[in-house]
């Protein structure tokens, strides 16, 4: 795959593969799986996510196709950033009942975590940085 992240002249920064090249006579570029780089600071730290860029345009058959004249910038994206562009798109993917059984894998585990062990039953007391404890 030729997956490129762009930054468009709105100030967008997406990454995507690329399925076909603009040229001289055709400045678009035909595209699929895009997904918008979103930065978030918050609480003194920040991170990025990646959504879709235009609402309802997921998995492998949805093509958008993109004009060649209003992307500023190009590159290749990092192995870190491939790393969380395969999960996204993998995530994307998903069927309904395949997402519900993923969300709840993730929130045993989180309960696991919590409580300290194998148990189901989550501890009462949760240790935040710091030391402190709420009950």
């Amino acid at each position: 795959m030729r997956v490129k992240q762009f930054k468009m002249v709105t100030g967008d920064e997406i990454i995507c593969e690329v399925v076909q090249w603009d040229d001289d006579e055709n400045p678009e570029l035909v595209t699929r799986n895009v997904m918008k780089i979103v930065s978030v600071n918050a609480a003194g730290s920040s991170y990025h996510t990646l959504k879709n860029w235009m609402i309802m345009q997921e998995g492998n058959e949805s093509y958008v196709v993109i004009n060649g004249d209003h992307i500023s910038a190009q590159s290749n994206p990092t192995e870190e950033m491939l790393k969380y562009y395969y999960r996204a798109v993998e995530n994307a993917n998903l069927s309904e009942e395949e997402l519900n059984a993923k969300i709840d894998k993730y929130i045993n585990e989180l309960k696991t975590l919590i409580a300290g062990g194998d148990s189901d039953q989550p501890a009462n007391v949760v240790t935040f940085p710091g030391g402190r404890n709420i009950h």
